[in-house]
């Protein structure tokens, strides 16, 4: 506490109307994510492959951009990734996907701080608008994957 570091926590359930497999295939096709997510403006990344880093930098609705690395810890096809954050984000994140009756679910913990420049000193001082843009990237990635790379709404 006497750090002055402020961790975001959440965990978020989405629902897709693919298998679990489909999905996987999905989301190891890392060359259409910024096509997805225009906000990701570079993704240097090799796929769902254990021990890879992914080098990252987004632009949230925010006054800042976030730059760092995503290490993939654990890939088990197709149901877990769990994985490092290390840049202006430090942290971890936990992905599982499951089957169920309508198609599949993600279930996606994580546990970030912001580490470096201006989005230390905005969620010190601003915290519920890191933890808007935390949240904005999460639900809005859910969004616009379900409608590019699903073509549903």
């Amino acid at each position: 506490m006497g750090t002055g570091r402020f961790v975001i926590r959440s965990e978020r359930t989405y629902h897709f109307p693919v298998s679990r497999d489909e999905l996987w295939k999905l989301l190891g096709q890392v060359e259409d994510f910024r096509t997805w997510w225009p906000w990701v403006k570079r993704l240097d990344a090799a796929g769902l492959v254990p021990g890879a880093d992914w080098h990252c930098s987004i632009e949230p609705p925010l006054p800042y951009a976030l730059h760092g690395t995503i290490h993939l810890d654990e890939v088990e096809e197709p149901s877990l990734l769990v994985a490092t954050l290390s840049g202006d984000l430090t942290g971890d994140a936990r992905m599982e996907l499951a089957d169920n009756a309508d198609g599949s679910i993600v279930h996606l913990v994580t546990e970030l701080a912001a580490a470096t420049g201006p989005i230390r000193m905005i969620s010190r001082a601003f915290p519920s608008l890191a933890r808007w843009g935390h949240d904005w990237v999460l639900d809005t990635a859910a969004r616009q994957f379900r409608h590019h790379a699903l073509n549903h709404e």
